[in-house]
């Protein structure tokens, strides 16, 4: 009897024993997640904003796609946070002058709009080139992140180089060793101002000339006004490649990536992004820009 009654008595505790830690480990996972989540309001905000400031570049979509949805897909894989939200602030043939001034993009798609910067990715000098020297633009754009650090207090700059815009036949003639003079007078003020500041790098233009010196020639769109003039839209591949040889070289004069482009400053962007904070992105402390 009283073997049975300690049996019994074992069926009757067994499903609390089995019943109190699981209820342990559930109220421990809850009370994890809830610390994790409290860390992300930590600084006043739920989620991680990224904004690209750039020209058509950064502006243009290639498969349905731009530079701020690639990244925002890949930084929230790679970091396994899907509260990084990117935005784009850019705008096609923009300067750093014509994007910052008075009732322009900066100011209505970014000062008032968006209330919180963490990471801002700044991408210029396509169009500068055209427009400026290299003295001006080194001030334009150390003014241009003297203001979103006063609009966006604890934001991290991050610069980035931009396209070579050399064809073939320039690299052929000038050797796998050359460098375009876009980077030697403007690109190398970016870089110049990066360290200065101890800004981040993205060096997009060094990472399609490696691309192109390891045989990758295909990260452009094809020549605009000839695929239209021939196609009736823009071609963005190497598809007609074969049927336009008789105009050699202009067909493949254009600075505008492609998707394999595209991807590629995305993928360079978010691999500088998590070398540098490997455990998550910097948070900036509480923004209220007027």
């Amino acid at each position: 009897m009283k073997q049975l009654y300690r049996d019994s008595q074992w069926k009757l505790y067994m499903p609390w024993r089995i019943i109190i830690p699981a209820v342990c480990i559930l109220a421990g996972g809850g009370l994890w997640a809830l610390e994790k989540n409290q860390a992300n309001k930590s600084k006043g905000h739920e989620m991680i904003h990224i904004v690209h400031f750039g020209d058509s570049i950064t502006n243009a979509p290639r498969n349905g796609q731009t530079i701020d949805t690639l990244t925002q897909a890949k930084l929230r894989e790679i970091y396994g946070n899907e509260n990084i939200v990117c935005h784009n602030v850019s705008r096609g043939g923009r300067t750093i002058k014509k994007l910052m001034s008075a009732g322009e993009t900066y100011d209505t798609k970014c000062a008032g709009v968006i209330k919180h910067i963490d990471v801002a990715l700044i991408q210029f000098g396509i169009n500068d080139e055209d427009a400026y020297g290299a003295e001006e633009f080194k001030t334009r754009q150390a003014a241009m992140c003297d203001r979103i650090e006063k609009e966006y207090p604890g934001v991290t700059i991050v610069l980035c180089t931009s396209m070579k815009v050399k064809t073939r036949d320039w690299w052929a003639e000038n050797g796998p060793d050359a460098e375009e003079p876009i980077s030697k007078k403007f690109y190398s003020q970016t870089r110049a101002l990066a360290a200065q500041r101890g800004y981040v790098l993205v060096d997009v233009y060094q990472k399609l000339v490696d691309e192109m010196n390891a045989g990758n020639w295909d990260m452009y769109i094809r020549n605009q006004k000839l695929s239209m003039q021939h196609y009736g839209k823009v071609i963005t591949d190497d598809s007609k490649d074969a049927d336009r040889l008789e105009d050699g070289a202009q067909w493949f004069r254009d600075v505008h990536p492609n998707i394999r482009g595209l991807t590629l400053i995305a993928d360079l962007e978010v691999q500088v992004l998590k070398k540098t904070y490997p455990d998550g992105l910097p948070i900036a402390a509480e923004q209220n820009p007027k």
